[in-house]
């Protein structure tokens, strides 16, 4: 008895038929994915703001911040793939248990940072949109604080801190998820930002502000000047052209 499993051939015409590009898009369609890839690049970024914000080491890492960033990428369209499918699951679990990762972690704290981001990336990917909210939110928000560290006083608030009074934290996530849900209908009706850029442009602390943009080929400054539809950040430069900024560092510290 052979126990080879039967290959399957697929010719052009099985390509580009219909049938075969249902049967891809049967779990996922191409807006869920990239939803779910500018979640996961925007919860990145948040870990590895308050990564950035709350180190305490020697020597701060520009580059564990990006691994932070890409962790999250890499996990969520890979929990996307397995999905419910216990063959891939497996096969994902058998791939991992024969790679060795020998780079060392210095820090205990950054290995919570890098759990944190895998954790992100799994809930995004299983698109359990409103546990990855609460879960960034509730470590990334500091609701009723009023002592900070010595080197965080004079660049750490709270909610409680900015308005003059207390709040109660399951509210907090009730109303942003609220919020959340409205936000997305509007993003899934026209598929942009378009009808969210005003409000946002409100809320956007460097606004008319100049700026400094931090990659590794070095430091350059601009004003910010708002986003485009697709959210990157619009800067018009010194020589006056308008650069669309799709991510990276931005920083307001000594730019006014």
């Amino acid at each position: 008895m052979s126990f080879i499993p039967a290959l399957t051939v697929l010719s052009k015409s099985d390509i580009v038929s219909s049938d075969f590009w249902a049967s891809q898009f049967s779990s996922f369609t191409p807006a869920s994915v990239l939803l779910v890839l500018i979640c996961a690049v925007i919860t990145g970024v948040i870990i590895s703001a308050v990564y950035k914000i709350t180190y305490r080491g020697v020597l701060y890492s520009p580059q564990f911040s990006m691994v932070l960033i890409m962790l999250v990428l890499i996990t969520a369209p890979v929990v996307m793939a397995i999905g419910s499918n216990v063959a891939l699951s497996m096969g994902m679990v058998g791939a991992l248990s024969i790679v060795r990762f020998r780079t060392a972690i210095k820090e205990p704290l950054d290995t919570c940072y890098m759990f944190w981001a895998i954790t992100m990336g799994i809930l995004l990917g299983a698109q359990q949109y409103a546990i990855a909210l609460v879960v960034v939110v509730g470590i990334g928000i500091n609701v009723n604080t009023e002592d900070f560290p010595e080197d965080l006083a004079e660049i750490a608030t709270s909610l409680r801190a900015a308005a003059g009074k207390s709040f109660d934290r399951s509210r907090i996530i009730a109303d942003i998820m609220q919020a959340f849900e409205a936000r997305y209908a509007q993003l899934t009706a026209c598929g942009d930002l378009r009808d969210m850029r005003e409000a946002y442009e409100d809320r956007l602390v460097c606004k008319k502000r100049r700026i400094n943009m931090i990659s590794p080929a070095g430091v350059t400054s601009g004003t910010a000047e708002g986003i485009d539809d697709l959210g990157h950040l619009l800067v018009r430069m010194a020589g006056g052209s308008l650069q669309s900024v799709m991510s990276g560092e931005i920083s307001v510290r000594n730019s006014d």
